[in-house]
């Protein structure tokens, strides 16, 4: 019983999850800080997305397609500076 309320607790914080195959990822910045990237990726997200802002990381929480548009905006974005 115990059990069944933690997944049930789990499921109903995380209502991205249910609705459209969620998924979470954590993106490790090189250049950038967390708070730039969030608004570069912020634009990006569904509206069942959301955001964990690190210093060097940002995990995003969304569907298959969002966290791909993202990693591709991120590769993009988070480059060396030009001398």
């Amino acid at each position: 019983m115990r059990r069944a309320a933690l997944v049930l607790l789990v499921v109903l914080s995380a209502p991205w999850a249910v609705a459209g195959g969620g998924a979470s990822r954590t993106f490790e910045l090189r250049y950038r800080t967390g708070r730039e990237a969030a608004s570069v990726v912020a634009p990006l997200l569904s509206a069942e997305g959301s955001l964990t802002i690190q210093a060097k990381a940002i995990t995003v929480n969304d569907s298959a397609d969002v966290l791909r548009t993202v990693k591709d905006a991120l590769a993009g974005w988070d480059v060396p500076p030009v001398p």
